[in-house]
């Protein structure tokens, strides 16, 4: 079976763009709750911007659903990243809790628009081969780099304070 040169462009963008996300989201997971405790937050905190945070991306997983339909898949792709951006830098400049709470919103609706349109990209881009077994690997793909993420955040913050290391982290995806 020949593979054609836009389906090899399109998968190779994909994951070089999860690469770097997912070592985000693994960072941006571990780094959350003792950055917020590192504000002086209490653990219940913690909770509610854990609360906040998957309710902000199911309500957005819905409108992001009806957008994906509107925009191209690199326009939303792009649009991930500076939202993911966006978020990061107002986590190492705000002192506010408000601030923080919008950086966790922010994160939601970029994370949610990435899972939305993730699975229909890969099913268009692998015409001919098994759709099931690309996304299990681009799933086990993504895991992994989660967990670069986090082993990554671990050493930048024995190096780095918190907001350095968001600053860091911004840059990724």
């Amino acid at each position: 079976m020949k593979i054609d040169k836009k389906l090899k462009w399109n998968m190779t963008y994909y994951l070089l763009f999860e690469l770097f996300l997912g070592i985000f989201v693994g960072a941006y997971g571990f780094l959350l709750g003792p950055y917020v405790m590192h504000r002086g937050y209490k653990e219940d905190i913690v909770g509610t911007l854990s609360l906040i945070q998957t309710i902000s991306f199911a309500l957005f997983a819905y409108v992001t659903g009806i957008l994906s339909t509107k925009f191209s898949d690199k326009t939303l792709f792009a649009a991930t990243s500076f939202l993911c951006f966006i978020s990061s830098v107002l986590l190492a400049t705000s002192k506010n809790f408000i601030y923080i709470i919008l950086a966790v919103i922010v994160y939601a609706l970029g994370l949610s628009i990435v899972v939305v349109i993730k699975t229909p990209f890969i099913v268009r881009n692998t015409k001919g081969f098994n759709a099931v077994k690309v996304i299990s690997i681009v799933l086990t793909y993504c895991v992994t780099t989660n967990l670069v993420g986090n082993y990554l955040a671990g050493n930048l913050t024995n190096k780095f304070d918190y907001e350095k290391t968001w600053i860091i982290f911004a840059f990724l995806p």
